[in-house]
């Protein structure tokens, strides 16, 4: 099985043009080439995933790249996504997964690589040649594990949707594309490869089956993002986190203690002499590190206990611990909650913002 996944992720990389095969001595620059390696994954609908993964920490800035970031969406502005949803019952909600990403984005410095195992068995290009040849990879894509391959798909498919789909690309958030046609409105939001779309029916299907020309993708009815996922509810739609209760429910080894409150009323933590061993620490950036993720998506009700644990990220005793084991039982005690895309009634959108900056309650350092 895992041969023919090292197959396909091969005839990928030659459908998509990924490289070309030279002779090492045909390299035009004078430098290492990039290693490689196999990371091989059973995923969860039983398929045996073989994926080809650049060793891009050997890249060198300014030589092998020169910018590496690529925006994805805010969160944020997937829930106001879903109250615009919420408010048109006739509208469509659907997902996009681009498939193998990566191998579209355009290089545009020299990259080499060196020859992939199993090149010369299994692939398109390598088949009939003899391994005792100096060959190399020329990539004229990037691949997985290259420094800049996020930002070069990112460009590949902006330049995608506003050239060729006349979508236009929101000010306020970059990952957002709309558009407003006599097929109505479609709203795309992307993250990486992952994308949301919604808008009126026939408008959704014509840009998704527009969008087949240029990537090959699955689709379907959007039920989460970003491990997250979107439960319906008779009032509208509650986004959970089950994926992160999983994490932390394998990692927390003893018996989950119900609380009424993530944090004991009124405690203050204060910075300690003696501090966590570095194993110790690292569990405690670790928890909360989750929970700070919990309170971005769906958990602001844990939002005080943690930004008070977060202050101590590098100088945490015993008695923040304790404090960081009382929020993780109390996260496991609540695993059902979520936060609420509730439907109002059709008609104007206003977006409201609130500002509460209070230092007063800081009484180490107010």
């Amino acid at each position: 099985e895992w041969i023919k996944g090292i197959e396909l992720e091969f005839k990928n990389m030659h459908k998509r043009k990924v490289w070309k095969l030279i002779k090492r001595k045909d390299m035009k620059e004078s430098r290492k080439p990039m290693g490689c390696k196999w990371v091989l994954k059973h995923k969860r609908d039983g398929r045996y995933r073989a994926r080809l993964v650049g060793k891009g920490f050997t890249q060198i800035p300014g030589v092998d790249f020169t910018e590496s970031f690529a925006p994805v969406v805010h969160d944020i502005t997937i829930k106001l996504l879903l109250i615009i949803f919420q408010q048109h019952p006739e509208w469509t909600l659907k997902y996009l997964d681009v498939s193998t990403a990566f191998l579209y984005g355009k290089l545009t410095d020299p990259l080499y690589m060196e020859i992939p195992p199993g090149f010369f068995q299994y692939s398109i290009e390598g088949k009939g040649l003899k391994p005792s040849g100096d060959y190399v990879l020329s990539l004229e894509k990037t691949i997985y594990g290259v420094v800049q391959a996020a930002r070069a798909f990112n460009d590949e498919f902006n330049q995608v949707m506003i050239k060729e789909l006349k979508f236009t690309r929101s000010a306020a958030d970059p990952c957002i594309y709309y558009r407003c046609d006599k097929d109505g409105i479609v709203i795309f939001a992307v993250y990486v490869d992952d994308g949301i779309t919604c808008g009126v029916g026939p408008g959704v299907a014509k840009v998704f089956k527009r969008l087949k020309d240029f990537f090959d993708f699955t689709e379907g009815e959007a039920d989460g993002y970003t491990g997250c996922s979107f439960v319906p509810h008779k009032d509208g739609i509650i986004i959970h986190q089950k994926e992160i209760y999983k994490g932390i429910a394998k990692e927390h080894k003893s018996k989950v203690k119900k609380y009424t409150t993530p944090a004991i009323p009124g405690q203050i933590l204060e910075k300690a002499e003696e501090l966590l061993s570095e194993d110790n620490m690292k569990k405690y950036r670790s928890g909360v590190g989750k929970a700070l993720y919990l309170v971005k998506i769906s958990r602001p009700d844990l939002a005080n206990a943690t930004r008070e644990l977060s202050k101590f990220m590098d100088k945490a005793s015993d008695d923040h611990m304790i404090a960081l084991e009382r929020i993780t039982d109390y996260i496991l005690s609540t695993q059902s909650r979520g936060v609420m895309i509730k439907r109002s009634k059709p008609g104007p959108l206003r977006i409201i913002g609130y500002a509460d900056s209070n230092f007063a309650s800081d009484k180490s350092n107010r």
